[in-house]
């Protein structure tokens, strides 16, 4: 009895481990045949369309290995940087690629070192005399940064050109806590350092005002220094400097504003810059009335992998974002 019973618990056990290998093998294929893209054919004459809706970043955040199969994920839509840039370069030698659009209608933004590199890539391919086009209902400081690199800048007629520059504000909980008899113990070293200021004063001291003040100002700077050599003819300074004005004198039309301004170049809903693209590139593949023929972002980066090398040195690049934090922390 002792034998039947030790090789019972041996066949249960088999069991169990079958049954589980079984599941693990149906559900890797599952996630593997929903996160695996078919290959995308890239027509001839078509347009690269950059779908800036989200932000730019170096390195896109980890999903858990079954967002895909739940249906969840971040809400906030991340655009890897070197796959815009490696694109935008393989574009300007690829001879199925007529042109680039640049849809900013939803663009949250991106560091200044990102905008740059990005508009670099743009400027070459454009000196490859291939065309770029812009869109937006409206364009901030980085949409616009992006636009600027375009030959047509496109506006829709509800919507203008709204640049501010850099900044922002903080809020101070001194008195707050003092009223709540809170006590916050600070140890600080460094003049400049103030990124505690907002428990301990009900204001920016004059130090960290200095900081941000030059920070803001160096951006600005470089800002419109790449504008005005993107697109010379724009009279970004002046717009700001008489704004108010400027409105006035079109009745309170802001895409008016903008185009008297020569900050952009055509007044026009998405269905007119869609019949405008359709006129450069033609229409799509199913010839879909107001669809022009395209290749997105992520097929375009895909189908232009570059091979791994067989041999040489490799090199790596470790990103490090967000902030410090004590424990484990999101892998990056």
């Amino acid at each position: 009895m002792r034998f039947f019973r030790a090789l019972w618990r041996f066949l249960v056990g088999v069991k169990d481990a079958l049954v589980l290998l079984l599941m693990l093998a149906f559900f890797g294929t599952l996630y593997a045949a929903l996160s695996t893209r078919p290959a995308t054919s890239i027509p001839q004459n078509a347009a690269l369309t950059l779908n800036f809706s989200g932000i730019i970043v170096d390195q896109q955040s980890e999903e858990p290995p079954f967002t895909v199969l739940t249906g969840g994920g971040g809400l906030t839509r991340e655009i890897r940087l070197r796959d815009l840039v490696r694109s935008i370069d393989a574009a300007s030698d690829d001879k199925r690629i007529k042109a680039i659009v640049l849809d900013l209608d939803n663009f949250l933004g991106a560091g200044q070192g990102h905008l740059q590199a990005i508009g670099h890539a743009l400027s070459r391919f454009r000196a490859g005399g291939k065309p770029i086009y812009a869109y937006a209902t409206a364009y901030t400081d980085d949409s616009y940064y992006l636009a600027s690199h375009a030959n047509e800048i496109w506006l829709n007629g509800l919507g203008g050109v709204l640049l501010t520059g850099p900044g922002g504000a903080n809020l101070y909980f001194k008195t707050l806590l003092d009223r709540l008899g809170v006590d916050v113990e600070v140890f600080r070293v460094g003049t400049y350092k103030s990124f505690v200021e907002p428990f301990t004063l009900d204001g920016p001291s004059p130090e960290a005002l200095e900081a941000a003040q030059s920070l803001a100002d160096t951006l600005w700077a470089s800002w419109r220094v790449d504008v005005a050599r993107a697109r010379p003819g724009a009279e970004v300074t002046p717009y700001l400097d008489t704004l108010p004005e400027r409105v006035s004198q079109t009745g309170g039309d802001l895409a008016q504003a903008a185009l008297r301004a020569r900050l952009i170049d055509k007044i026009g809903n998405r269905t007119a810059f869609a019949r405008r693209m359709v006129e450069i590139v033609g229409q799509d593949q199913q010839r879909t009335p107001g669809r022009w023929s395209s290749v997105a972002l992520s097929d375009y980066a895909a189908a232009t992998q570059p091979c791994a090398l067989a041999t040489g040195a490799a090199g790596g690049v470790v990103y490090v974002t967000g902030d410090m934090v004590g424990g484990e922390g999101e892998p990056r």
